[in-house]
């Protein structure tokens, strides 16, 4: 499956695994699919790998997605960190973070999980 989630309600924070190639629609299923589990708290930090992710959403999709993130926008009101593989990646992070920045949820790029994890205050146990 391209795109996997799991809940880690003691740390206070959600990891999602994107590989291979994901289109919009799979990017939509998994935040709905996040926002709806019954474990899951909008403040949670998410860490988004998507260093295993083969290609970048195409223009016609970014809007769809943008869509479905601004759907989702209550349900997640903590940090989300999101683990890059190369430029491309990091530009995709970066014009989500522009998009999203009236929302007051803060998305930055990196490209090491455990600094990634430091950023969100989670510890790596």
């Amino acid at each position: 499956m391209p795109a996997s989630f799991e809940i880690l309600p003691d740390r206070r924070l959600v990891r999602v695994t994107y590989s291979g190639r994901v289109d919009a629609a799979e990017h939509h299923d998994i935040i709905v699919s996040v926002s709806e589990d019954a474990a899951f708290d909008g403040d949670f930090g998410v860490l988004v790998d998507m260093s295993s992710m083969d290609g970048m959403p195409a223009g016609d999709e970014l809007s769809s997605l943008g869509s479905s993130a601004e759907a989702m926008r209550d349900a997640f009101r903590n940090k989300i960190a999101v683990v890059v593989n190369g430029s491309a990646q990091r530009a995709f992070v970066s014009f989500l973070a522009l998009y999203t920045m009236t929302w007051r949820v803060k998305i930055s790029a990196f490209e090491d999980v455990d600094e990634a994890l430091n950023w969100l205050g989670a510890t790596t146990a």
